[in-house]
């Protein structure tokens, strides 16, 4: 039988740090993370300019440089080209990696302004 879901060991080995995280919605996040990479959400930062410039946007999937970025965001992904990154990084936000170690301080910090796409 074939295995359904992503083979990347190292976002299974997310995947289960991130289910323990406070909230029903970082279970959620956790299970598309590791959904197969045909089914794996990508985003363009042109849709970023819609939210707040406080919230924290958690895409479980890659950002990528398609579209004109307006205002600072704050992004948790899994991955990012390179154009959205120094999209990011040019209009002052902040491009945090679902995959790194301090992703519980990066959580804590925006709390209550969190939004999953």
């Amino acid at each position: 039988m074939r295995r359904v879901g992503t083979t990347n060991l190292v976002l299974r080995k997310y995947k289960r740090r991130i289910e323990k995280l406070k909230g029903r919605i970082w279970k959620i996040v956790a299970q598309k993370m590791v959904t197969g990479g045909r089914k794996r959400i990508v985003v363009n930062i042109g849709k970023f300019n819609r939210f707040g410039s406080e919230e924290l946007l958690v895409i479980p999937g890659k950002v990528l440089g398609g579209g004109k970025l307006r205002k600072a965001v704050n992004v948790l992904a899994i991955s990012y080209s390179r154009k959205a990154y120094e999209e990011i990084i040019k209009n002052k936000g902040n491009a945090y990696l679902l995959t790194s170690p301090n992703v519980s301080t990066i959580v804590e910090k925006y709390d209550k302004k969190t939004l999953v796409t």
